[in-house]
């Protein structure tokens, strides 16, 4: 327990100059860790290989050249299936959305939308004539 407790002393010595998202991060992993550890307070051990930029994080990916920064990306496409859709050809004549854009205006008035939308704003504009004129006693 002393031991666990001299770790914590010195991650919060550490963690002064490191940013909020960074010892957010350390709390979590310290957390993980506690979870993991066995009956003699030993932690377990996963015999995974670590990512070299997975522990220097941002930096490390910042100072990596451009060829290091394109090998990792090739490798990641290489990894993932091709994403996205194809795109159907559009046969046949244009949408009704492009007919209505194309659309004679003084036709598009006499719509039955468009005429509704006038007798609505016009409804408006006489409410408020009629509450502006009316008087208190």
């Amino acid at each position: 327990r002393i031991r666990r407790l001299k770790q914590i002393q010195e991650q919060a010595a550490r963690q002064k100059g490191m940013s909020k998202g960074q010892k957010r991060r350390l709390a979590e992993l310290a957390d993980d860790s506690s979870d993991e550890e066995g009956p003699s307070g030993a932690l377990a051990i996963e015999g995974e290989a670590v990512d070299p930029l997975d522990i220097a994080g941002v930096r490390a990916r910042k100072a990596a050249t451009r060829e290091e920064k394109l090998a990792s990306t090739v490798a990641g496409r290489e990894e993932r299936a091709a994403f996205g859709r194809r795109k159907k050809k559009k046969t046949g004549g244009s949408s009704n959305q492009e007919k209505k854009k194309t659309k004679n205006f003084i036709m598009a008035t006499k719509t039955r939308q468009v005429q509704n939308k006038v007798k609505r704003r016009e409804e408006l504009q006489r409410r408020a004539r009629r509450s502006s004129k009316k008087q208190f006693r």
